[in-house]
């Protein structure tokens, strides 16, 4: 999986074959709804938000766009913190409906790491002062690869920048903890 990734990236690395290619780099800001099973505890968060960052190429010509990122979310249902990394890479397919308004089809994978932890906290004495400490307790973790689709919209404003709006479904388990997630990025692409 990861050599395919590294593939991935070499190949949005090549510098521009014609004057229509554009590289980019780009922020999102991504919120991830999670369907939990039935069995899992009250406890566990049903929803992570968090910043994403990418690397991209667009041939104008195509209509084409492929990218890389990594983005973390983080959910909390008090006292436990959920954590999702991602390394993803997506191809986009931009659909013109007229103006600067785009469409957007997107297709790709995400290698997901996940944990979920429980706080501890004690107190010590430290040069004679009682200081708190938390540690954490790791409830669960794992890895798992998955596909990804989805869709949305893309404003592209001027020749140096665009903000888009995408969804996404993922077929998320976490070690069967979760059948699926759905994910809404609100974000800007920088051409370089």
């Amino acid at each position: 999986m990861k050599r395919t990734l590294i593939a991935a990236a070499a190949a949005l690395l090549l510098p521009p074959a014609a004057a229509e290619a554009a590289p980019y780099v780009g922020v999102n800001l991504n919120a991830t709804s999670l369907d939990t099973n039935q069995s899992n505890p009250a406890s566990f968060p049903e929803s992570t938000i968090g910043p994403d960052f990418h690397v991209g190429y667009r041939i104008d010509s195509l209509n084409l766009a492929g990218e890389l990122g990594y983005g973390t979310n983080r959910g909390t249902q008090d006292p436990d913190i959920l954590r999702i990394n991602m390394l993803t890479g997506d191809a986009l397919y931009y659909v013109p409906i007229g103006g600067f308004l785009n469409g957007v089809l997107t297709a790709g994978m995400a290698e997901t790491n996940y944990g979920m932890s429980s706080p501890t906290f004690h107190v010590a004495m430290v040069n004679g002062v009682n200081k708190s400490f938390r540690t954490g307790n790791t409830i669960f973790h794992g890895n798992e690869f998955d596909w990804r689709v989805g869709g949305g919209l893309s404003f592209q404003l001027t020749d140096t920048y665009e903000v888009h709006l995408l969804a996404r479904y993922q077929p998320m388990s976490m070690g069967e903890l979760t059948n699926y997630a759905l994910s809404l990025s609100f974000g800007m692409n920088f051409y370089l």
